[in-house]
């Protein structure tokens, strides 16, 4: 036996309900990713699951695109513009209330912001997103609220 295998061999346990041999190495590691385990574990029952997934849903779509009803109204609170966006990432523009896109149309660099509402589209039901901001899909066109 030379001096690795010997080495090994001292530094090793036996599960006995499986034959395998952890190193102390392994051992540490395992420790470590059970920790990190038990950390996350805790930061989901505090925070709930509803709003690391909401912030999860939001970080994936302002990095990866999604479908988006923008809407935005005037003085009156009647929708004045309205957009129906397809495979478009929307970002929150810092130290502001505005949001900024790329319209997919013409690559303009399209900034809103005051009295607006958007909603992503879930599973392709649009009509369904149009009337949670009550708003009808048919009268949004091209940035458009047709009255």
């Amino acid at each position: 036996m030379n001096f690795c295998a010997a080495h090994w061999m001292l530094r090793s346990e036996v599960l006995p309900q499986s034959g395998v041999f952890l190193t102390n190495h392994h051992e540490d590691q395992m420790k470590k990713l059970l920790s990190i385990s038990a950390v996350i574990a805790l930061g989901l029952s505090l925070a709930g699951c509803g709003g690391f997934w909401r912030g999860f849903s939001s970080w994936k779509a302002a990095a990866f695109s999604a479908d988006w009803i923008v809407v935005q109204n005037d003085y009156q609170m009647n929708p004045k513009m309205c957009w129906r966006l397809r495979d478009t990432s929307i970002t929150n523009e810092d130290k502001s209330d505005g949001v900024y896109w790329l319209d997919p149309k013409n690559s303009h660099l399209v900034h809103i912001s005051g009295w607006y509402n958007r909603v992503q589209v879930s599973g392709g039901d649009w009509n369904s997103a149009a009337a949670t901001l009550g708003v009808d899909l048919a009268k949004c066109t091209d940035g458009r609220y047709q009255p």
